[in-house]
């Protein structure tokens, strides 16, 4: 397997930033004086003294529902943004929700309620999807390898750092770890195109098994 190099992540970085800067920086302007914004600091350890189940939307999280519902008062539940209306709407509300893509589409949220789970959100995450949200929002900002949160922190009036993953689910790990300060994570859903059979998302099959094909070698 090819090893990646620190220069071709960089690389793909700064074509990232020179394809999506203006709309992130729109996000930022729109999600800063959000009404419903809170501290990510209020939320620090949140998970320290129970199990924290972390759902991504791979097909294996349709397997585990049925045991997530029988014992869903044993834990704390964090979902990506694509899996809120799913869960939702099988019964599971999630305790928490994580949002990072600047273009994520609002309609993963199913038109469901969201009063009662608090958002976790990248500054420059899509701004409907985010005015759109009932609950607590707490902001962060994506630390990458050149920089750009020292831009959108300013637009977007945020300085909390998180640093940033290749991906949502990624990314939720990394939350999971530091804020919520989790012990012990439980991961469902992570497959993904990791697998060759199955649905690309519990929900549904995508075309982005095609091109995010991981077990290629």
């Amino acid at each position: 397997m090819i090893q990646i190099e620190k220069e071709d992540i960089e690389k793909h970085s700064r074509a990232a930033w020179t394809m999506w800067r203006s709309l992130w920086i729109e996000n930022c302007k729109a999600n800063k004086d959000l009404k419903n914004r809170v501290p990510i600091k209020n939320y620090l350890g949140a998970a320290k003294d129970t199990a924290l189940v972390v759902a991504a939307f791979g097909h294996s999280l349709d397997k585990d529902l049925s045991v997530m519902l029988e014992h869903r008062g044993k834990f704390k539940l964090l979902c990506c943004d694509k899996a809120y209306g799913y869960l939702y709407s099988n019964g599971i509300i999630p305790d928490y929700c994580l949002v990072v893509d600047g273009s994520v589409s609002l309609d993963w949220i199913g038109g469901h309620k969201t009063d009662k789970t608090v958002l976790f959100s990248n500054i420059a995450a899509n701004k409907e999807f985010v005015a759109a949200w009932e609950g607590p929002v707490a902001f962060y900002t994506n630390w990458d390898n050149i920089g750009t949160a020292k831009i959108l922190g300013k637009v977007g009036d945020c300085y909390d750092l998180i640093p940033a993953a290749s991906n949502v689910s990624n990314g939720q790990v990394m939350l999971a770890n530091q804020i919520l300060g989790a012990k012990t994570l439980l991961l469902t859903g992570f497959d993904y195109s990791w697998r060759d059979g199955g649905n690309y998302y519990a929900s549904k099959d995508s075309e982005k098994r095609y091109y995010m094909n991981h077990l290629t070698t």
